[in-house]
């Protein structure tokens, strides 16, 4: 059955309705920062600074090489315990010296993988070191990224190039089924550096947007997707802490708590928020999105940490 057939109305809403909350794992299953403390940090965690502190002195290969290698899986479920989905996120050099490529691979599990259509998403960043021609400040830029979709044996993906030197252009190519089906290019507005999920992850940790702070806000420029080109999170502040409590004390090593708004025009769900549980080094531990059907949450946590034993 394809998505659109209309022989079955109910499964076909609870099919676009999951595959929306699928999509927010990159929402909760990739990286994303705001911090408001939980408790003390541990000596035995990485901590943020001193990894802003390397990140100072380091050289380009050594910045580059220190963040490349890291491999996260985490588990999604359903309602808390069926089984919904597992998102992988590597980090490897390349393809050029100066560059790193992250990808990010979501798929559909059990009862919620045959509800979808076992859909799987990809996304594929490749971002270069550079300096911020704006704040003069090292950061990672990305300079390419592509997305795919598979789902009922249909697949849809997208290609996008961003070029910063002389003439600032945004490229897009979209498909479905392997057949080109839209194209364009614009113009980067001036003052904007488009950021991709990872590329914000890692210039949150560089220092590229300043200190976090309880209830400060952050809004960033995101490639545009569906028309929506902004990212907004919020830091997390006592009141919040004080209703999680139960979670946070099931989360070992979790830190901050972090609010990051999800676009319902992107992901068909009404839930209009995420919280991400982090560690010392901004790590994200779990994550849950509430109410994210009409009868229950959709929730996920890191399986394979770094950081233990260390």
């Amino acid at each position: 059955m394809k998505l659109g057939d209309n022989r079955n109305p109910p499964r076909r809403w609870f099919l676009r309705s999951a595959a929306g909350a699928l999509g927010s794992a990159f929402a909760i299953g990739a990286p994303r920062i705001a911090a408001a403390q939980i408790h003390p940090p541990d000596p035995a965690q990485p901590q943020l600074s001193t990894f802003r502190s390397f990140a100072q002195q380091a050289t380009d290969d050594q910045l580059l090489e220190q963040l490349s290698g890291e491999h996260l899986l985490y588990k999604m479920t359903f309602m808390g315990f069926i089984d919904a989905a597992e998102t992988h996120l590597r980090i490897e050099r390349g393809p050029q010296d100066n560059q790193l490529t992250a990808t990010i691979d979501a798929r559909a599990r059990g009862l919620f993988g045959w509800l979808t259509g076992y859909r799987r998403e990809q996304q594929v960043s490749v971002m270069q070191l550079g300096l911020d021609p704006y704040t003069q400040r090292r950061r990672l830029i990305t300079v390419g990224l592509e997305r795919s979709s598979k789902y009922n044996g249909s697949q849809t993906h997208s290609k996008h190039t961003l070029e910063y030197g002389s003439t600032r252009i945004w490229s897009y190519k979209e498909y479905d089924d392997g057949r080109l089906k839209n194209g364009r290019q614009t113009l980067i507005p001036p003052g904007v550096i488009y950021e991709s999920l990872p590329s914000a992850l890692y210039n949150f940790r560089l220092g590229v947007y300043g200190p976090l702070k309880p209830g400060r806000s952050f809004e960033l420029q995101t490639i545009p997707f569906k028309g929506v080109d902004t990212f907004r999170l919020r830091v997390a502040e006592q009141e919040l802490l004080a209703q999680e409590q139960r979670w946070i004390a099931h989360t070992p090593g979790a830190r901050w708590l972090a609010v990051i708004e999800i676009n319902r025009k992107i992901y068909g769900i009404k839930a209009g928020q995420a919280q991400i549980l982090v560690d010392s080094a901004l790590l994200p531990l779990a994550g849950k999105i509430n109410n994210a059907l009409a009868f229950g949450n959709l929730e996920t946590e890191l399986l394979n940490n770094p950081h233990n034993g260390k």
